[in-house]
């Protein structure tokens, strides 16, 4: 085996290493197939000039920037994060090789043919441990780390990693000496780790913020609902006293032929009687303190909140669970409606129904903005702190293995989330709307 040769691949291989970590980072735009064909032709065309004309001139360290206009035009996502991800995940995969590149120079020398074998070896094996590493945890990495669409804050992230990456690969460790070159590549990967710590460990906090948000929504409601079957109770002890009189009242004005009035006082009870009774939007407690308490939340933001339900009292699955997600995408709605100037168009519809073992939610309201969705079909925002009860909701629906769906037409943002129940559930209820 020619290892000179074996060596040369090396750079290539790190390349393709880069353009794996790029695919688990971001997703085509243009599919799967086309992307990796257009790579490999970019990957090929560079390794074909890279022997005879790019080793030859000072630009050899920097070679790999080439693939960077292509990158940029097939990968979905915000352009600095691309940069971001590309010079992160280049330093990386290549620091591999300058770490093989070191250990074997401090025993041996690559200029022998020993040396030679083994770092290409080491090298070899320090890539597969690295790319082992980025297949089993990339996707959720990276999925928590892109959550913060700033992009001033990507153009920050994105020149720290390519003047490291230049700095990595300007760098030769027989010139600097070995140990300011180790202790240079810590500061980088301490760097590195310290980044993603911080945008990671800023997301977590928001998250966590937004689920305790979430679940004191959920025992807020849970007291006022607790509180209007209090005021429930008191108010129908007071008609039950009064029941009495009021019937007397009104047998004494039948008796004497006052008709009219007796209806009249008939009404009046009626009317004081459907007022004592507590809302009942849906037969399960929990998410019937949730619509509720939306629904007063609509009335106090002149919103016109239309609901209908037919949830039983009882479901076979953690209703605490489906509550905080309903609540998520009424609040979702809520926050949406409410930048909507237009009076006629402040109105949220809302169907929570059970058919046969499926449950279904749609909720559709108007926008004030047009909505951009990512390439899951999730709407997305620039806004810190928002969007997370979107990814909630798609968590919901993933672990519960629901079909979920958000569109936007013509101004009308709908959501719609249909899970399937086991079989003893296949019963329902009367459908109860509130409007």
């Amino acid at each position: 085996m020619n290892f000179e040769l074996a060596i040369t691949l090396i750079g290539p291989i790190v390349l393709v290493v880069n353009i794996v970590t790029m695919f688990l980072c971001f997703r085509p735009k243009y599919g799967l197939l086309f992307t990796i064909l257009v790579f490999a032709v970019c990957a090929a065309a560079i390794q074909f000039i890279y022997n005879p004309i790019i080793m030859r001139t000072a630009f050899a360290p920097y070679g790999g920037v080439i693939i960077i206009p292509v990158m940029m035009l097939l990968f979905r996502g915000q352009p600095f994060q691309k940069l971001f991800a590309f010079f992160m995940g280049g330093q990386l995969s290549s620091l591999n090789v300058s770490i093989a590149n070191l250990l074997v120079n401090l025993v041996t020398s690559t200029e022998r043919p020993d040396g030679q074998i083994a770092f290409f070896v080491l090298s070899m094996l320090l890539l597969c441990v690295y790319l082992i590493l980025v297949l089993r945890f990339g996707r959720r990495f990276f999925e928590r780390l892109f959550v913060d669409d700033r992009t001033a804050v990507w153009v920050l992230y994105s020149f720290g990693a390519a003047f490291s990456f230049f700095m990595l690969s300007a760098l030769q460790w027989p010139v600097v000496g070995a140990l300011l070159y180790i202790a240079l590549t810590m500061l980088i990967l301490i760097s590195f780790g310290i980044l993603c710590y911080t945008v990671i460990t800023t997301h977590e906090k928001t998250a966590g913020e937004h689920r305790a948000g979430t679940l004191s929504l959920q025992m807020s409601a849970m007291r006022e609902q607790t509180a209007n079957d209090r005021k429930h109770r008191e108010d129908m002890e007071i008609l039950r006293h009064d029941m009495r009189h009021e019937m007397g009242v009104i047998m004494e004005l039948y008796r004497t032929g006052r008709t009219a009035e007796a209806e009249a006082v008939y009404a009046d009870w009626q009317t004081a009687l459907t007022d004592a009774m507590p809302a009942l939007l849906c037969a399960e407690p929990v998410l019937n303190a949730i619509l509720t308490r939306s629904l007063r939340r609509a009335k106090d933001r002149n919103i016109h909140m239309y609901m209908t339900s037919n949830i039983p009292g009882k479901l076979p699955l953690d209703t605490i669970k489906l509550s905080v997600m309903v609540a998520n995408a009424l609040e979702n709605a809520l926050a949406a409606t409410d930048k909507v100037s237009e009076d006629d168009k402040r109105v949220i519809r809302v169907k929570l129904l059970q058919s046969g073992n499926q449950i279904g939610l749609e909720v559709i309201n108007h926008c004030a903005a047009p909505v951009e969705f990512d390439e899951e079909g999730l709407p997305v925002t620039n806004e810190l702190g928002h969007g997370i009860g979107v990814r909630s909701i798609a968590t919901f629906a993933q672990d519960n293995d629901c079909m979920l769906d958000f569109s936007n037409i013509d101004g009308k943002f709908t959501m719609r989330l249909v899970m399937k129940l086991g079989m003893e559930a296949a019963g329902g209820m009367d459908t109860i709307t509130n409007a």
